[in-house]
């Protein structure tokens, strides 16, 4: 098992030792608070960054109730759920969940559409898949049948909850607290130290984001592996939502995993009154065997359009494929040696007709069937004067 520590190297150890004989006052420039809250914000990303490589299935469940308590205690309205499957080894990772197809799409009763364009609220979740390696990303969506490859250096699509990610530190922890106490532009610490939330002695930490008007407060349980037992977000100061902690498991020795986390929005957010509400929950998981290659892929079908955001070229998957993370390349490849046109311009040539060709070809057809009468007539009548 491979473990990633705070400290990975004996280099470091060194540079921080040489760091505090030189200069002794280094920890008395910090409150208690700071220095607590430091070390709480190092004991998460110590925890996190120790699940290099995992398999977990997962059961994500959308709802709404009518209070915070109600909505802890499962009394739930209108709850829809989805089986999800995430595989992580380092830098390459598949992700997939299950879903309904695609609804038809019928004509208004009314027979008019604004714009030409017919429109159908879907109201249940719909199958997606998404690969990742560092040749870049590709997403699917049943009902698209288009796998949407994007290079690296270009917006990440991954926008799934995940138990490790626990619906709010973004995906691969890019919004989590070590991140925004990195990013010291758009983000103002204030270090709060060891408070009590929901009944637990936790260690906090807040964030301001001027730019947005928004505070991010982090709560850190050090009975935990230090994950995050608390969240909560506010907007303008108002109570945007808030996130709680109701279970993990340390799976050895100091390394703790989200079982299940909750999420609840506001009443104003959900439209209806009542709170909105996210339960991502652990089924199974896997810590111990690296993922094969075989694990880290998705399954398209026949007849997929394949093509990169933002580019030129595209082709369509012959038969059902499986492509792994670490094949991923292979589709840019075929992408960049495909032909270079614009997606959008083929598919329209390729559907409109081309009614000019038509009229062109008719004459001629008829030009030569006129041609063809003359010359048998004069055929007929050399042989009836001969």
């Amino acid at each position: 098992m491979k473990y990633n520590w705070p400290f990975r190297d004996c280099g470091t150890v060194v540079a921080i030792c040489i760091l505090l004989v030189l200069c002794p006052n280094i920890c008395h420039a910090l409150s208690d608070d700071e220095q607590i809250t430091r070390s709480a914000i190092i004991g998460y990303s110590s925890n996190i960054e120790s699940f290099s490589f995992y398999t977990v299935k997962f059961q994500f469940t959308s709802a709404k109730s009518s209070t915070h308590e109600d909505a802890i205690q499962g009394k739930w309205e209108g709850a829809k759920s989805y089986i999800g499957v995430h595989t992580v080894d380092g830098e390459f990772e598949s992700y997939e969940h299950d879903g309904k197809p695609p609804p038809k799409i019928s004509a208004p009763s009314n027979g008019k559409a604004k714009g030409g364009v017919f429109f159908q609220q879907i109201n249940d979740f719909m199958e997606e898949k998404y690969i990742r390696s560092p040749s870049g990303t590709a997403k699917y969506t049943r009902g698209i049948d288009a796998i949407n490859l994007r290079r690296l250096d270009t917006d990440d699509p991954f926008d799934f909850a995940t138990p490790l990610s626990m619906g709010f530190l973004g995906h691969r922890f890019t919004r989590g607290p070590d991140k925004l106490l990195q990013d010291k532009s758009n983000f103002e610490p204030s270090f709060l130290g060891r408070m009590e939330r929901n009944g637990k002695h936790l260690i906090g930490v807040r964030f301001t984001e001027p730019r947005y008007g928004q505070i991010h407060d982090f709560f850190f349980d050090p009975t935990q592996g230090f994950l995050v037992a608390y969240y909560e977000l506010r907007v303008d100061n108002k109570l945007n939502c808030r996130a709680l902690l109701l279970e993990a498991k340390e799976v050895a020795p100091n390394r703790w995993f989200p079982m299940r986390t909750m999420m609840i929005y506001e009443p104003s957010l959900a439209g209806s009154g009542k709170c909105l509400v996210y339960e991502i929950k652990t089924l199974t998981l896997d810590v111990d065997r690296r993922p094969k290659p075989e694990d880290i892929s998705c399954s398209f079908p026949a007849g997929t359009q394949v093509f990169v955001v933002g580019e030129k070229g595209l082709f369509y998957l012959k038969q059902n494929e499986t492509v792994t993370a670490y094949g991923l390349a292979e589709l840019f490849d075929k992408v960049d040696k495909s032909t270079k046109l614009s997606v959008m311009d083929t598919a329209l040539i390729a559907q409109r007709p081309n009614f000019k060709r038509q009229i062109w070809f008719s004459l001629f057809g008829a030009l030569l069937v006129l041609i063809g009468g003359v010359w048998l007539w004069l055929r007929k009548k050399q042989n009836t004067n001969a």
